[in-house]
């Protein structure tokens, strides 16, 4: 799936692309390395506190895209805007891409911020 993504979107780095690639990870051991220390209370309880707060954001651009999505109606009659894109993404999902004069429409066009990683946010 990562390897996926990269195809489309480009954005990994040489050597994740080359652990996608299949090489081996091994880490080199040493007898007098000493083992990490494990998370203080203080650091886990600032680890859960993030990760809440961006479980809290994504759901909240959750609801929001479903909501716009209610909201819309087909864009190939009613015009394209944030509501009718994530109308479409509900319906058809993230693996179809709607056409709009010939160009894919999806992330950001025409100032049209989406709605395919709102409503499919591990899909993207």
């Amino acid at each position: 799936m990562l390897a996926a993504y990269d195809q489309e979107a480009h954005t990994l780095r040489p050597e994740v692309r080359e652990l996608l690639g299949g090489r081996a990870y091994n880490p080199r051991h040493r007898r007098d390395a000493k083992p990490l220390l494990p998370y203080d209370e203080s650091i886990w309880k600032s680890l859960h506190e993030v990760c809440r707060a961006e479980i809290q954001e994504a759901w909240s651009q959750f609801r929001g895209a479903r909501a716009a999505a209610e909201k819309g109606r087909d864009p190939y009659q009613h015009g394209w805007s944030y509501e009718t894109l994530c109308w479409w993404m509900v319906r058809h999902g993230p693996g179809t891409t709607p056409r709009y004069e010939g160009k894919a429409v999806g992330r950001l066009t025409e100032g049209i911020a989406c709605s395919a990683q709102m409503i499919f946010p591990v899909a993207v």
